[in-house]
């Protein structure tokens, strides 16, 4: 039933042309930090139809699972990206931004769709040698504002949010992690579903305690064949 509503919640958007945009920063303790200090930088990379790629543009099912994971060329710049520290049960910020690489001015999102943020972490401790391609577990979204009746034009609680907050789950078990965030925008093709995902490089820091789950795999979700992934669902969904 829940897959049902959002699905028809979906179908309601109809996408439209707008500039795009990506997660260069994060906020600890109320301070936006430097562009790309702690989130990974991107590359450009060329489309077939264009043989251009902008900076902010999002990253698609199509492409391969490392873009989706951190975004394209991220892993390329983990070596020359800081490690933001980060106590469990602390809160944090994610910033957008718009424009081009040689200037980015931040931006509150505008696309519907859900916002999440996940930790996945080093495989072998440090996160500077991590490609993002293992386990990742999700500590927090913005979807629909629920208080909204399904007659009513929806919102989502992430759209022109100039203040997306999370907190990082207080039995986190201490480490170095990818913090990934991600905002989906569902098109009718899923080929056209726009992901705007950056990852910063985070070591958690506190008692830990917990065990993370669900545990996922990124390709598991976020494939082509997943009909919660476009604007509207097949009726057997």
């Amino acid at each position: 039933m829940e897959r049902t509503i959002f699905c028809l919640l979906l179908a309601s958007f109809l996408p439209t042309v707008q500039p795009h945009y990506l997660w260069y920063s994060i906020i600890l303790k109320g301070i936006v930090t430097p562009p790309f200090e702690y989130v990974r930088n991107v590359s450009y990379t060329a489309l077939p139809e264009t043989g251009s790629r902008s900076i902010v543009d999002p990253v698609f099912l199509r492409d391969p699972v490392h873009d989706y994971a951190c975004n394209r060329g991220a892993f390329a710049n983990a070596e020359n990206t800081s490690i933001a520290t980060l106590d469990a049960g602390e809160e944090f910020g994610i910033q957008a931004a718009t424009g081009a690489r040689a200037r980015l001015d931040p931006i509150a999102p505008y696309h519907e769709g859900p916002v999440a943020v996940y930790l996945s972490r080093a495989p072998t401790g440090n996160v500077r040698e991590y490609d993002g391609l293992g386990e990742w577990f999700k500590i927090g979204e913005l979807g629909l504002d629920m208080s909204v009746p399904l007659n009513q034009k929806q919102h989502w609680l992430a759209r022109d949010n100039e203040h997306i907050r999370f907190t990082v789950p207080e039995t986190t078990p201490p480490g170095e992690y990818l913090l990934r965030m991600e905002q989906i925008y569902p098109w009718p093709d899923r080929n056209d579903t726009q992901i705007f995902v950056n990852c910063a490089q985070v070591e958690i820091v506190g008692q830990g305690g917990g065990t993370p789950a669900p545990l996922v795999h990124l390709e598991d979700f976020l494939d082509l064949h997943n009909p919660a992934l476009s604007g509207w669902c097949t009726p057997d969904s």
